[in-house]
């Protein structure tokens, strides 16, 4: 009977050994598996013009995959994500045209992956209370103090809506601000109107006494949002990059067809009201692509004014050439 026992607890111990050395196995192929896959890191804001990437993420658009998508927030504007894919601290950018138009002009190493909204009416300008800006008169705007982060799309913007309304880009004061102070800055007088796109021009209209200046509406550009990338992830990593194209696309099915939820969702994440992150994400068209009609021209529109306002853009630069997405 002994001897039985112990062949039987023989037995056991090489079933459980032969269990776990398979269970072993698995976890680590698993292990490896994930180890793997590509990794991919994709830099975005914050903040309204971004909303893409905050739905993708939290709905698990970027989970579940064949690659790794990293979503990194940059405190800031489009020109610190920019910033960020050029120093290679991200592998994909979102930004607006003037940062997608510096980027471009700065390097031959990254190019536009697609465009993933746009609006014309994107920028806002918003003047204190007893400014003395008059919007009947907007010669008025000359002497004043203006807030906008140095080359943003808002800036660009500006400069745009400032040369076609006569007002000399040198009669003013310019104060470069990052996003996150433009409101305060008004509040307390330091500045008389700041140019910014989403949330801040929709804050500060809850302060008392504020009102629209302008707007960019009107002045023949979509301002496209755009996803840009290092050439070597592009080439490299061809998956990765198409499937966070692939995610940012189910993010902008979502917000057509889910108004409210995705703007739920965003203002959680920015931390403001669902109301006002509603109204701002239905003024732009959330839609993933690149087109001759809404980027490459707005893009050109973009890359002229900055040249007409002394920045050193090349005429060169070939938006059609330096987009994987072919309009």
């Amino acid at each position: 009977m002994k001897m039985k026992n112990k062949i039987l607890v023989a037995i056991v111990a090489i079933v459980l050994v032969v269990i776990l050395a398979g269970a072993g196995y698995y976890v680590l192929a698993d292990n490896n598996d994930d180890d793997s896959k590509e990794t991919i890191t994709v830099g975005y804001c914050n903040k309204v013009c971004y909303e893409s990437f905050m739905i993708a993420e939290e709905n698990g658009y970027f989970n579940g995959l064949d690659v790794n998508i990293e979503a990194k927030i940059i405190p800031g504007g489009g020109t610190d994500v920019s910033s960020a894919l050029l120093k290679g601290e991200v592998d994909l950018a979102a930004m607006g045209d003037t940062p997608a138009v510096q980027n471009l002009n700065t390097t031959d190493k990254t190019s536009i992956v697609c465009r993933y909204g746009y609006s014309e009416s994107m920028h806002v300008f918003v003047a204190r209370p007893n400014s003395g800006i008059d919007v009947d008169d907007l010669s008025t705007v000359e002497g004043k103090t203006i807030g906008v982060q140095q080359g943003s799309s808002t800036e660009g913007a500006l400069l745009d809506w400032m040369n076609v309304n006569h007002i000399d880009t040198n009669k003013v004061t310019w104060k470069y601000l990052k996003p996150n102070v433009q409101v305060e800055a008004l509040s307390k007088g330091d500045v008389d109107m700041i140019a910014s796109s989403q949330p801040n021009p929709q804050k500060a209209l809850h302060l008392e006494g504020t009102y629209v200046v302008g707007t960019s509406e009107g002045l023949g550009n979509y301002y496209p949002l755009i996803l840009c990338g290092s050439n070597s992830v592009i080439s490299e990593k061809a998956d990765a990059v198409n499937a966070v194209v692939d995610a940012l696309k189910k993010a902008s099915d979502f917000m057509k067809d889910n108004h409210e939820k995705a703007a739920e969702i965003a203002a959680n994440k920015i931390g403001w009201a669902v109301d006002d992150e509603l109204y701002c994400m239905q003024q732009i068209t959330w839609e993933v692509g690149f087109t001759q009609e809404i980027d490459v021209k707005s893009l050109e529109k973009t890359a002229q004014v900055l040249r007409d306002n002394g920045q050193d853009i090349s005429k060169d630069l070939n938006f059609v050439e330096r987009s994987i997405m072919k309009p």
